[in-house]
C-alpha cells in the first residue's frame, strides 16, 4: 500500500513576541547577493519554551517537519539556546569572548522557540480588532505581541523535504515596543495633526485576515 501524503495545514499561531520584525516590511537579501527576486519577507514569532498555551503548537511543527524526513538546521522552529550571535566590543569588555566577531551565545533568546515563517509578497497586517493596518497608523516591532496566520507545506521529496510555514497576515494584539522610543516627553496639542483610525476590515491581498 503506497504510503498516504502529508496534506498541508492552515492555521494561526499562539500569541507571542515578534522578533526580526523588520523583514515583515521588506525583503531579506542578505543571503542573495542583493537579488529581491530571489529574497522572501520573513516573519519571526518567539514562545517560551514549557508554555502550556504555545508548546503543543511548537512540538507539532517539529514533529511534522521529522515526519517530512526534514533535516534539523532546515526546521522552521529554531532552538534558543542554541542560538549564536557575533560578539561585540561590549562583549569583550564584559568578559563574554575573546575577541569581536567570535561566535557567543545569543542569551536573549534563552529558553525560547523561534518560529520562521516566509513569503514572497508582503504580509497583510491587522490589528485586534481584525481592521487592516498600515504603518503609517502602527508598525509592528519587535517586543510587541502578535499572532500570525499561516499555511503549512509539506515536502516529501528532494533535497528540502520536511515542513515550511508560510506566512498570510499578521494580527497585531499588543503595542509593547514604540520603535524609537521619542515622544513620551510631548504633550497634546489641541487642534493639531491626528493619525487616522485603523482601516476598516478589509480583504488581504496575501490570504490573511481570518483570525
Amino acid at each position: 500500500m503506497a504510503k498516504e501524503k502529508m496534506q498541508a495545514q492552515r492555521g494561526v499561531t499562539p500569541a507571542g513576541t515578534s522578533v526580526y520584525s523588520k523583514w515583515m516590511y521588506e525583503k531579506d537579501t542578505r543571503f542573495t547577493g542583493g537579488d529581491e527576486t530571489k529574497a522572501k519577507f520573513q516573519g519571526w514569532i518567539v514562545f517560551d519554551k514549557g508554555d502550556e498555551a504555545t508548546e503543543p503548537f511548537v512540538q507539532e511543527r517539529i514533529a511534522r517537519h521529522k515526519q517530512a524526513k526534514g533535516k534539523d538546521d532546515n526546521c522552521p522552529v529554531k532552538d534558543g539556546d542554541a542560538r549564536e550571535r557575533k560578539a561585540k566590543e561590549d562583549d569583550v569588555k564584559a568578559g563574554k569572548a575573546d575577541e569581536v566577531d567570535e561566535m557567543i551565545n545569543d542569551e536573549q533568546f534563552d529558553g525560547k522557540w523561534l518560529v520562521k515563517f516566509t513569503t514572497k509578497n508582503a504580509p497583510s497586517m491587522f490589528d485586534a480588532f481584525k481592521r487592516k493596518l498600515t504603518p503609517d497608523v502602527a508598525k509592528i516591532m519587535p517586543g510587541d505581541t502578535v499572532r500570525f496566520q499561516f499555511k503549512e507545506n509539506p515536502r516529501e521529496e528532494g533535497s528540502m523535504r520536511g515542513c515550511y510555514l508560510y506566512l498570510d497576515g499578521v494580527q497585531l494584539l499588543e503595542k509593547n515596543a514604540t520603535g524609537s522610543g521619542g515622544g513620551d516627553m510631548f504633550d497634546v496639542v489641541d487642534g493639531g495633526f491626528q493619525a487616522p483610525e485603523a482601516e476598516a476590515e478589509g480583504e488581504s491581498t496575501g490570504g490573511g485576515g481570518d483570525f
